[in-house]
């Protein structure tokens, strides 16, 4: 079994690494708004409704908002990690302090 310092380790790397897709996602969508907005033709508002309404760009962009979503827990678990690594910590620290007592 993993000890409580290598499983936060994990689940920190699997934190940055969902981030890092998420960030890797956002740029895609951006890129393709930025392309649909380019291509298309009228006002400022008519152009960038255009573009957020293209089908490219809402795919991109409910797949940069999922990958973000799964960021987001992929943080909470390693912050949670953290606690339970926090929480061994101080009670090996206990055990340790008990043992000098006796």
């Amino acid at each position: 079994m993993a000890e409580p310092g290598e499983k936060y380790e994990t689940a920190l790397m699997e934190a940055a690494e969902t981030k890092s897709e998420a960030l890797r996602l956002e740029r895609l969508a951006k890129r393709f708004y930025a392309a649909c907005y380019l291509a298309a033709a009228g006002t400022i508002a008519e152009r960038e409704a255009k573009a957020r309404t293209n089908p490219e760009f809402e795919k991109a962009e409910k797949e940069w908002i999922e990958a973000e979503h799964r960021a987001n827990i992929a943080g909470a678990k390693a912050e949670a990690m953290k606690l339970r690594f926090e929480v061994w910590r101080t009670n090996e620290a206990t055990e340790r302090a008990k043992m000098n007592l006796r």
